[in-house]
């Protein structure tokens, strides 16, 4: 009589058949996270608009309106009819300064190191900075992911890390880190205040006072990380549509 032996174990088609099953499964999974990652991150974004958004109005109920006529501001009347911080964007160390001691009526206000100023990252910074002057405002940024504020200024001066070269503002011989809030990809937010870009360099008063926005618009690149393109993200969809200018 004759015996068969039972073969225990994989050929190797069981064994490459084995493999694909867990590549798709792998795929799959990967894929999954993936799109978990970018909804959370997406998510994250928003929440962090919305908080801008609350902020900003707290700095306008905090602020007192003035009624001027665009058709001959004055430059002291331009600055009192600012219901938000300036819009900084693309502006010069030295610009900046001069907004900020207009804004403030104080002088001088310091930049520094100049070197390091990104003249990319200056609208949202000097928004940033006007609302943490305001106490109700500063108490509702603490709301943003630590995460997603970028300071060169990380450390105390007890800190043997400690740079004293950190870019600051420093305003009535108080050092204010140059805070930039950044989006969850990791590009800082713009921040708009006028409707229209204004290509002169020195525009005048009534110029800027005719392309403020009603409220201020605040953009995330999104995960492309290119401003103007289809997967931007705006805090215009937690804000209703009239308290824009067209």
């Amino acid at each position: 009589m004759k015996t068969h032996k039972l073969q225990v174990g994989l050929t190797l088609i069981d064994m490459v058949i084995a493999v694909a099953i867990i590549a798709v499964l792998a795929s799959i999974v990967i894929t999954s996270l993936a799109r978990i990652d970018s909804k959370a991150k997406e998510n994250l974004c928003q929440g962090t608009l919305e908080t801008l958004n609350a902020a900003l109005r707290q700095y306008r109920d905090y602020k007192i309106e003035c009624r001027i006529n665009t058709s001959s501001v004055t430059e002291r009347e331009f600055y009192r009819s600012l219901k938000f911080p300036p819009d900084c964007n693309d502006f010069t160390v030295s610009i900046i300064q001069t907004e900020i001691e207009n804004l403030l009526d104080l002088t001088p206000v310091i930049i520094d190191p100049p070197d390091k100023h990104d003249p990319d990252e200056s609208g949202i910074a000097v928004m940033y900075f006007f609302l943490s002057m305001v106490p109700e405002c500063r108490e509702t940024l603490g709301n943003i992911d630590q995460a997603l504020l970028k300071s060169d200024h990380k450390v105390s001066p007890a800190s043997k890390n400690y740079d004293e070269d950190y870019l600051k503002i420093t305003v009535d011989g108080r050092d204010y880190p140059w805070t930039r809030v950044i989006d969850p990809w990791g590009t800082p937010l713009r921040y708009d205040y006028y409707s229209n870009q204004i290509e002169e360099l020195s525009p005048s008063f009534s110029q800027r006072a005719q392309t403020i926005r009603n409220f201020p618009l605040i953009t995330s690149a999104g995960p492309d990380r290119e401003f103007g393109t289809d997967d931007d993200i705006t805090n215009r969809d937690k804000t209703k549509a009239a308290e824009y200018v067209p």
